[in-house]
């Protein structure tokens, strides 16, 4: 037979297309790394804020996305600070930002929290509107 193949090569073949496939995992650009940190780090010293946690991504199935976690003191107000996240990450100059999840919780009390996810293609208008232009470049 011609072009036949044995069994362990095809295995094989198979086995990197598959490992080739799962692994490729772009990585965002070190301003856009730097950018992310600064806003954790911006968020975490806010009144109140125990711990900020999260980043930027950059990948196949979610380009240009952040995804942030603050724990609060009890007393914080939950929706003012997921309000500067959003607003930090819209006024940031990550660049692709296509959208962003927060979740802002009570250290003592996690089930209070407040949990947002933010497109900001389709949320653009009233975005410019709350918290200005977005950055350019």
């Amino acid at each position: 037979m011609i072009g036949a193949r044995p069994p362990a090569v095809l295995a094989g073949l198979a086995a990197l297309v598959l490992l080739g496939c799962g692994s490729y995992h772009p990585r965002p650009s070190k301003a856009n790394v730097a950018e992310s940190n600064a806003i954790i780090q911006r968020l975490s010293d806010l009144p109140g804020v125990v711990r900020a946690d999260g980043g930027y991504n950059f990948d196949l199935e979610d380009p240009g996305s952040a995804q942030i976690s603050i724990a609060v003191r009890a007393g914080a107000n939950l929706e003012a600070v997921a309000d500067d996240a959003v607003a930090a990450v819209w006024r940031s100059r990550l660049d692709p930002i296509r959208s962003m999840t927060v979740l802002v919780g009570r250290r003592d009390k996690p089930t209070i929290n407040v949990d947002r996810h933010v497109d900001f293609v389709d949320e653009k208008a009233d975005l410019t509107r709350r918290y200005g232009p977005r950055p350019v470049g």
